[in-house]
């Protein structure tokens, strides 16, 4: 898949309230076009924004990247930790 249709995807998904954990880290490119799509759908009164947050573990060949829309969910990344605080509205979720 290409970056852009990747980062397409992952958006649709959140900007409708979604919480993604992808099992792999998002490529540099994957991720700069990510941010790109993410900052031309700003708008704070329907989207606000994402929050990314990669664990990478090398000595277990673990990737993980959450990705969850700003406004509903604070990501916060303590050492082998990943902790999800909820809030607001989930809509449909």
């Amino acid at each position: 898949m290409r970056p852009k249709d990747k980062a397409r995807m992952i958006l649709e998904r959140v900007k409708g309230n979604a919480i993604l954990v992808l099992e792999e880290r998002l490529k540099p490119e994957e991720q700069a076009e990510l941010i790109k799509e993410t900052m031309m759908e700003i708008d704070c009164e329907r989207f606000c924004g994402i929050e990314v947050v990669t664990f990478n573990e090398e000595r277990r060949k673990g990737k993980i990247t959450v990705v969850a829309p700003s406004n509903v969910v604070e990501v916060a990344r303590q050492g082998d930790l990943i902790s999800l605080m909820l809030g607001g509205c989930l809509g449909g979720v």
